[in-house]
């Protein structure tokens, strides 16, 4: 119990310190150590279809089953292990699971960071525009 209490902690703590980044930024961002110990922003609740970052936060759920498509779970793994235990960054395209179980498709950016000897993957999330891949009513005849 006491290392779930420190995790809930180092979280938090390691929020706190982002916390410009969480309010700002452009994109989705979540920190994640583990299904139960993440951390996002509303942009990136709202991407999965949650209202607010506190209700995504809550869930613990098996985070690659629940939220990840099973097509980019290998992925995303990759990128996660490059980044905390390789140090590198990685972009990467991965379709997410909505709360309405819809398929959203984005581009992530990880990154590592170490806090407090830990080292966790900051990931900036951004909803990938969907081609109109109609042909213009102005070129038909």
């Amino acid at each position: 119990m006491k290392k779930m209490h420190h995790d809930a902690e180092l979280i938090k703590e390691f929020r706190d310190q982002l916390k410009q980044i969480f309010e700002k930024s452009g994109h989705g961002v979540y920190l994640y150590l583990d299904d139960v110990h993440k951390t996002c922003n509303k942009k990136f609740a709202e991407i999965l279809g949650y209202k607010t970052a506190a209700e995504w936060e809550k869930l613990d759920y098996l985070f690659l089953r629940k939220f990840v498509d099973d097509k980019s779970q290998k992925d995303l793994v990759h990128a996660y292990k490059k980044a905390v235990h390789k140090f590198e960054a990685s972009k990467l395209n991965v379709t997410w699971n909505t709360k309405t179980n819809k398929k959203v498709k984005t581009e992530v950016v990880m990154v590592p960071l170490e806090f407090k000897g830990h080292i966790l993957a900051l990931h900036f999330v951004e909803k990938v525009k969907e081609k109109n891949t109609s042909i213009s009513t102005a070129f038909q005849h």
